[in-house]
């Protein structure tokens, strides 16, 4: 896959791991500064603020991907974006977002209006996450994760595990953003997504690995369950419906 002057896929994946914790780091220092010269304050705008955070550094790191591609000699086109997916694959997709909704919104998000709050905080909140996260973490998580494991030899069950453990980890990091470290909240953030990881990834596979099926399917569970997700986070649980 790789000739002598082209990065191998152990050495991108080693790469983007010192890539993705050195911009974490580096946002997570400047955020609070930010944030107060900004005068954020309340629920809202904080979320709101946190949001547009994880957007850009969700964004960052698909630029990170992009190159780390090139530096391999391939497109970005190649992690799944060429193929529109396999029917299986699209099924499940859509069958693991409408559990997921079903699951959240039946459970913790049951007190928060998410049918009759559309304001201009709600629609572009929602889409914000929608957008960032279906795309980019599906790119990170399923394309270039399993892509590089696949061209190290793994297979493909050691992929969809490895896929599903780094998207938990990541959230269980992600969570300390809002500035409190609970051990049970980021234990809880970390297995929840680390299932819906394995799933995706499951799913990624099913439709032939191709990130359409996987995109669609992880933003349209943001775009209904945020930003109550992160309220719910950031706020302290069921008492903290944003008002």
């Amino acid at each position: 896959m790789s000739g002598p002057n082209k990065m191998s896929p152990g050495a991108a994946a080693a790469a983007f791991l010192l890539i993705y914790l050195a911009v974490y780091a580096g946002l997570q220092v400047g955020r609070p500064p930010l944030g107060e010269a900004l005068g954020v304050e309340g629920l809202r705008a904080t979320v709101a603020f946190r949001i547009g955070f994880s957007a850009l550094f969700l964004w960052l790191m698909f630029a990170a991907v992009t190159w780390l591609m090139r530096l391999q000699g391939l497109r970005l086109a190649d992690l799944g974006f060429d193929r529109p997916g396999r029917l299986a694959g699209w099924i499940l997709a859509l069958a693991v977002a409408g559990l997921h909704i079903a699951g959240l919104t039946a459970g913790p998000l049951s007190a928060y209006p998410m049918t009759t709050d559309w304001s201009a905080w709600r629609i572009g909140c929602s889409v914000a996450v929608a957008v960032s996260a279906g795309a980019c973490e599906e790119t990170i998580f399923r394309g270039f994760v399993m892509r590089q494991a696949g061209a190290m030899g793994l297979p493909t069950w050691v992929q969809v595990l490895l896929s599903g453990l780094l998207f938990g980890l990541a959230h269980a990091l992600w969570g300390l953003m809002s500035g409190r470290f609970d051990l049970g909240s980021s234990l809880g953030a970390m297995v929840s997504t680390g299932v819906l990881g394995l799933l995706l990834a499951s799913a990624f596979v099913a439709g032939g690995r191709s990130l359409w099926p996987v995109i669609v399917a992880h933003g349209l569970l943001d775009l209904v369950e945020e930003p109550w997700l992160m309220s719910f986070a950031m706020g302290g649980g069921f008492e903290a419906a944003p008002r």
